[in-house]
């Protein structure tokens, strides 16, 4: 069974979009999507509107709730636990994905390979990783590309 899901999605609520979250998940039901992970910046608490809309939406839409933190080489997509609890901003991919798997959660990097805030070639070495995203429309075709080839090679490892 195939499922097709954003799990890299902001609102209102991250400073990187201006979109009410209600809308967003409205647009993701339009856009024939199975689900929509939430992962507002920095701060677990600014997806808690995630709790509400997973109740109007039970059975239209799966909704998850995660965070983009900073590790200090780049970005990491946490789910599963609640990153407040944790120390986790700017510590090392190795070190963030340690605590996240310690605490029942999973790290996915996210825009592996764009300049400034992705983690670069570190995707290939980086174990206990649960994933890499592959496509990001703030990316250019390029760094997508290199982050599809790396989830690639990191499936075959």
């Amino acid at each position: 069974m195939t499922f097709k899901i954003d799990l890299h999605v902001h609102t209102s609520s991250s400073g990187d979009n201006d979109a009410d979250p209600e809308e967003v998940v409205e647009r993701a039901v339009e856009l024939g999507l199975d689900g929509i992970a939430i992962t507002e910046h920095y701060f677990y608490g600014a997806s808690e509107h995630v709790e509400r809309l997973r109740e109007k939406y039970r059975g239209v839409i799966t909704l998850f709730r995660g965070v983009e933190i900073s590790a200090a080489e780049g970005h990491c997509l946490v789910f599963g636990i609640d990153t407040d609890r944790l120390s986790l901003s700017y510590a090392p991919a190795q070190e963030v994905v340690r605590a996240v798997a310690a605490s029942g959660g999973v790290v996915i990097p996210s825009h592996p390979f764009r300049g400034g805030s992705g983690i670069g070639d570190l995707v290939l070495d980086l174990p206990g990783i649960s994933g890499l995203e592959g496509h990001n429309g703030a990316n250019m075709h390029s760094m997508n590309a290199r982050a599809v080839e790396a989830a690639g090679r990191n499936a075959d490892a």
